[in-house]
């Protein structure tokens, strides 16, 4: 919860610090806080720190996407009763990489995505379905405290 916390405090310095630079012309840009950071320039010496942002994506990206990858295959690995989720790492891989370029081959493709499709997702994904777990597992809970 703590982690939670920090990093919604963090995003709201971001997004407050993007609108209050950029304002409405935020809007039209891809990654706006990628192009305040570009037009930072210390003394004309200190640039480029636009490297730091990529680098933080980058390896954002990679530990959210080892995370998931390590949850899929160890709930399939607990689904299908094997001993050791290893042997779905490969293969699961394999099909993450495929069905990645598979879903959207291009901007054009994730930015349609992303305006009609995405809003609609993310509301079943982090509300509608939390919820029902929350209620399935209070079920179970009181179920096995009466019996």
């Amino acid at each position: 919860m703590k982690a939670s916390f920090y990093v919604l405090i963090v995003l709201l310095y971001v997004h407050f610090f993007v609108l209050t630079v950029l304002g409405v012309s935020s809007v039209n840009q891809f990654y706006p806080v990628y192009s305040i950071v570009r037009a930072i320039s210390v003394y004309g010496f200190f640039e480029n720190f636009e490297i730091i942002i990529t680098a933080s994506w980058v390896l954002g990206n990679f530990v959210k996407v080892s995370v998931f990858l390590y949850v899929a295959c160890l709930g399939l690995a607990q689904l299908l009763k094997l001993s050791d989720y290893r042997l779905l790492v490969f293969p699961m891989s394999v099909l993450m990489l495929f069905f990645s370029y598979w879903d959207i081959p291009n901007i054009v493709v994730l930015v349609d995505y992303m305006t009609k499709i995405q809003p609609f997702y993310f509301v079943f994904v982090q509300s509608v379905l939390p919820s029902v777990l929350l209620v399935i597992a209070l079920a179970r809970k009181k179920r096995s405290e009466s019996d």
